[in-house]
């Protein structure tokens, strides 16, 4: 991490701060050091400032984990200094670090927040930007939007005011859902076959289109020009960025 980093990591009274510091040169140490420490501390409201921020993207998340949960987040350099770093944004971060507690509800809102935000697709083909699968538990949708529509029209104020969730366990039966982005930057949700939502997250792993129409057959294409063709349908549903083939 830069200086730069950990002084913003510093304003955010981050625990692991002193582990930080002493990763940085002679010199930076020193510039930091010469700052009065009650200057990072003047502003206890950061942490909430940043939690209301992510609120309306994290709802259910933050009221199946509880605040106390969420603000430890920012003690978790894995997560919120890669954050800090540039390595990842503050809804997509805390979205994948409260799967392990939230389950299903928090793939489905970091699905939503990686949909949302402009990613450059760099590879020959891949899922177009604004389109993201994830999978989760059969009926893991229905769910997640009961649990949504518990918290009121102001989603915002019920989870910073304190408002809690619980989930159900998630079954072992496999489902995906899907996330579009629309024109207007809204995102919307809706489930999608097994062997499409694979397809589609399948994507990261391939670089070309021999290794897309590999993973299309192996997920149920019996033929080269059955898989490109379906590839070819897909991108024409706006869901996959293919070149000319």
């Amino acid at each position: 991490m830069s200086l730069q980093d950990v002084v913003v990591c510093a304003h955010f009274g981050c625990a692991f701060v002193p582990a930080l510091v002493e990763r940085l040169s002679d010199a930076e140490r020193r510039a930091l050091l010469a700052v009065d420490a009650r200057a990072f501390r003047a502003d206890a409201d950061r942490r909430h400032r940043a939690v209301v921020a992510i609120a309306d993207e994290l709802p259910v998340s933050i009221a199946v984990a509880g605040l106390d949960a969420v603000y430890a987040l920012f003690d978790d350099e894995g997560v919120f200094g890669r954050v800090v770093a540039g390595a990842d944004v503050l809804a997509v971060a805390f979205a994948d670090a409260l799967v392990g507690t939230v389950g299903d509800a928090a793939r489905i809102e970091g699905a939503v927040a990686r949909a949302r935000r402009r990613r450059r697709v760099r590879r020959v083909i891949a899922r177009t930007d604004g389109v993201e699968a994830v999978r989760v538990s059969e009926g893991a949708l229905a769910a997640f939007d009961a649990l949504r529509a518990r918290l009121g029209t102001d989603v915002v104020a019920a989870v910073c005011s304190g408002a809690r969730l619980t989930t159900a366990p998630g079954n072992s039966n496999e489902s995906y859902v899907l996330a579009t982005r629309d024109p207007a930057g809204g995102v919307a949700l809706g489930a999608c076959s097994s062997a499409l939502g694979a397809l589609l997250v399948g994507l990261d792993g391939v670089d070309d289109i021999a290794g897309a129409t590999a993973l299309a057959r192996s997920l149920g294409c019996d033929t080269d020009a059955e898989a490109l063709e379906l590839l070819r349908e897909l991108a024409a549903d706006g869901l996959v960025s293919l070149p000319a083939v």
